[in-house]
């Protein structure tokens, strides 16, 4: 006779397919979003900014959309 398997490994099998489901579309969202800003910078074609400027720009900007937070460390 075969052994069910518990609630529990079942439980966890739903849930990693859930947070691979998760990943995948963090994924897709993450770029959507870097289109809609790639889309803002070339909009501003007037900007005249370095390379580096240009990153600080966007990293503040994210910042303000996360609220202040970020989850990958505070941003200057």
């Amino acid at each position: 006779m075969a052994v069910a398997k518990s609630t529990g490994v079942k439980a966890l099998a739903k849930l990693r397919a859930e947070r691979a489901e998760l990943d995948k579309r963090e994924k897709e969202l993450r770029r959507e979003a870097a289109i809609e800003l790639g889309e803002i910078v070339i909009a501003s074609g007037g900007l005249d900014l370095s390379p580096g400027d240009l990153g600080n720009v966007i990293r503040v900007a994210v910042k303000a959309a996360h609220g202040g937070k970020l989850g990958t460390g505070d941003v200057a």
